[in-house]
């Protein structure tokens, strides 16, 4: 049977979870609201036949 640390994965390899974890966790959260705000900013040009509008000034 696994113990409690193992089981809900609470500890690793003796080090609390939330320690070593936390800045990749906010990495990541970073790294959404980068690609949700890309995609929301590309989104306008979708379907409007105009090629590499991506890169014309705004």
């Amino acid at each position: 049977m696994a113990t409690p640390d193992v089981a809900f994965g609470l500890y690793k390899f003796g080090v609390v979870m939330s320690e070593t974890k936390s800045p990749d966790r906010n990495l990541a959260m970073e790294l959404v609201r980068v690609t949700e705000a890309a995609a929301m900013a590309a989104a306008r040009w979708m379907g409007r036949g105009i090629r590499k509008a991506q890169m014309m000034p705004q």
